[in-house]
């Protein structure tokens, strides 16, 4: 199989690179769309592409901005349209002082993500659906109804085009994970989001649109290094991306991996809390703030407001998260949009 134009978020982090890095390498895409936050990764991607005589199209944006993602997306389908996109774009949250998540990586959180990746399946299922709604008005007269929508679709074009889409979720989305309720209670509106989009899809519509689902486990990345704790079975990005890739080419429904953890946190389902909550403590975990977190704790400190946090609360949270030298220098790297992790 070989995507014509496929379409990965959160470039800019390892397994973003390293998705779009295996789709050039091994000659499964002709076209690549791209976006990031960041610019880091932007020039061992080019190189490769020039290398390997593949197109690719970087743009620039957070995530969170609505009109560039959307504008992105519609600019990329324009030009070629869309036969697969990973939306990978993630981040990791910290805790305050008081071992909680407050209004910033709660908002954040959920806007990088669950928001942005619900509205790039979204934007991109519906820019699908109106070029294949178009194709058959031209092909069919009026006849559009048995398209896309309905379980009717009995007389629809048979050369109507392929959309697969992938999200890339965490295996903290099966376990209730008390070092990072947010982010756990995140990746969780991602799976339902997904599992009901496919259920919306007609029986004739699912034949051409395939929805792939990722719980991941630990993967190597900056993100991942942040992270204080137990990092089991963690895998390289690269391997990571292989797996994914693996799937969606087999058009699998979900790929979870490492299987053996995967299998805990569905056993782990069934089991009453009790015995459940020490087997959650063994992954307990801190999470060193990275820029935009301690950005926010700077710039708090800087225009202090009495009615949201004291001084002294500002100030031991930013302490709390400074880290080690090391520690700070993993998480200048880490960018909002970066995907993979746990």
């Amino acid at each position: 199989m070989k995507f014509q134009h496929a379409l990965i978020t959160g470039i800019s982090g390892e397994l973003g690179f390293n998705l779009a890095s295996f789709l050039i390498t091994n000659n499964l895409a002709g076209m690549l769309s791209v976006c990031a936050r960041g610019d880091k990764n932007d020039e061992p991607l080019l190189s490769l592409a020039q290398k390997y005589k593949v197109k690719v199209n970087i743009e620039h944006f957070d995530i969170r901005d609505d009109d560039a993602l959307s504008a992105f997306i519609t600019r990329s389908y324009n030009k070629t349209p869309l036969d697969l996109v990973i939306a990978n774009a993630g981040v990791s949250l910290s805790s305050d002082d008081l071992g909680l998540e407050d209004f910033f990586e709660i908002n954040r959180g959920f806007d990088i993500n669950a928001k942005a990746t619900i509205k790039t399946l979204y934007k991109s299922l519906s820019l699908y659906r109106k070029n294949v709604k178009d194709s058959c008005t031209k092909e069919h007269g009026r006849d559009i109804g048995k398209v896309v929508g309905n379980d009717q679709g009995k007389d629809r074009n048979k050369d109507i085009p392929t959309l697969n889409l992938v999200a890339i979720s965490s295996l903290a989305s099966l376990l209730p994970m008390r070092s990072s309720p947010i982010y756990s209670s995140s990746k969780v509106a991602i799976n339902m989001y997904v599992n009901a989009l496919r259920n919306s899809l007609s029986d004739e519509e699912a034949k051409s649109v395939k929805i792939t689902l990722i719980i991941p486990g630990f993967i190597k990345t900056a993100m991942s290094d942040r992270f204080i704790g137990n990092k089991a079975m963690m895998i390289s990005a690269s391997d990571a991306a292989k797996k994914i890739i693996g799937a969606v080419v087999k058009n699998k429904r979900q790929l979870a991996f490492p299987k053996i953890l995967y299998l805990g946190t569905l056993l782990g389902a069934f089991l009453p809390n009790f015995i459940i909550k020490p087997f959650v403590k063994m992954f307990d975990f801190g999470v060193v703030a990275d820029k935009d977190r301690v950005k926010f704790l700077e710039d708090g400190i800087k225009a202090l407001d009495d009615s949201t946090y004291s001084q002294e609360s500002l100030k031991d949270s930013k302490k709390s998260f400074r880290g080690t030298s090391e520690d700070r220098e993993n998480g200048s790297e880490n960018r909002s949009n970066e995907g993979g992790g746990k």
